[in-house]
């Protein structure tokens, strides 16, 4: 699964809310590069910051957490595999 999944789905209910980054950014309390970042570059949100924009966007919270909890393994696997497995394996 690529990182920016997470970010496309909350940026397609954002602009189906008609938020703008800004906007969505005061309401959760970041700065807005924060959001871009999350949207465009497929950064992983803090836990709280994720809730409070799924809060925001009011939406099912089950999609958007089934889809991090998914990112977050995948992450920790390929740093673990980074380490144990010889570079050229």
């Amino acid at each position: 699964m690529k990182t920016t999944v997470l970010g496309e789905m909350l940026r397609a209910r954002r602009k189906e809310l008609k938020l703008t980054i800004d906007d969505l950014a005061k309401q959760v309390g970041v700065d807005r590069t924060y959001i871009g970042k999350i949207e465009k570059q497929g950064i992983l949100p803090l836990p709280r910051v994720l809730t409070k924009i799924i809060k925001r966007l009011n939406d099912n919270p089950i999609k958007y957490i089934r889809v991090y909890k998914t990112l977050k393994v995948n992450r920790a696997l390929s740093t673990v595999k980074q380490k144990i497995l010889p570079e050229k394996f």
